[in-house]
């Protein structure tokens, strides 16, 4: 097991204003509240463009048990970077291997010490392929548990990160386990994310929803 448990990084598992200012500043956020819903209805970016192109990746990431420290255990979705495990939470996702030797996903927040700064991370299993997924589901995501997976379950995201405002603080991807080493306990996969935050298109280029 990884030395951050033993370190504890990881488990698993008012001043006042005159009455005048505050009324203008009350005015101020309610016409800025009133705003946000005109760009974003129902948390989908209706007028906002897109911040770039679909990506996808093909990954491998080694299991976070068994293996060194310095190994990629966890994958970065906005960026589709594999890197270490670490107490900076600069991942959404970590990966392992169960006894009997399936991939286990495993959101970042369960891996925290203090959940405090670390976004949530839902995850769902999708029927279908891989390539038969296009957008992102609307619903149906589990934020409390890992996932198991089998080489082919496709798995869609929704992983909260830091957005500019005035976009929704989410992006969307879908990841498909290809092949599970146990020799050298590594989980080799194909991943694709709309880095756009809120839009959920799986297709390639520009997304438009």
């Amino acid at each position: 097991m990884h030395s951050f448990a033993r370190n504890g990084i990881l488990r698993l598992r008012s001043t006042s204003s005159p009455p005048r200012i505050r009324m203008r500043s009350f005015v101020r956020l309610l016409l800025a509240g009133a705003a946000v819903p005109f760009v974003i209805a129902c948390g989908e970016p209706t007028r906002l463009p897109a911040q770039g192109a679909v990506i996808g990746d093909t990954l491998t990431v080694y299991a976070l048990t068994g293996t060194h420290i310095s190994f990629p255990s966890a994958l970065n979705l906005g960026s589709l970077v594999v890197l270490p495990v670490s107490g900076v939470f600069n991942f959404e996702l970590a990966f392992d291997i169960d006894d009997a030797g399936r991939a286990v996903i495993i959101p970042a927040a369960l891996l925290a010490a203090v959940e405090a700064g670390v976004r949530r991370v839902g995850l769902q299993k999708v029927p279908g392929t891989f390539d038969e997924l296009t957008s992102a589901p609307r619903t149906g995501y589990n934020y409390e548990d890992k996932m198991v997976v089998s080489p082919g379950e496709v798995v869609a995201i929704e992983a909260g990160v830091a957005c500019p405002y005035p976009y929704p603080q989410v992006i969307f991807s879908k990841i498909v386990v290809e092949s599970v080493n146990l020799a050298n306990r590594s989980i080799h996969l194909h991943a694709v994310t709309d880095p756009s935050c809120g839009f959920r298109s799986f297709l390639p280029g520009i997304p438009k929803n």
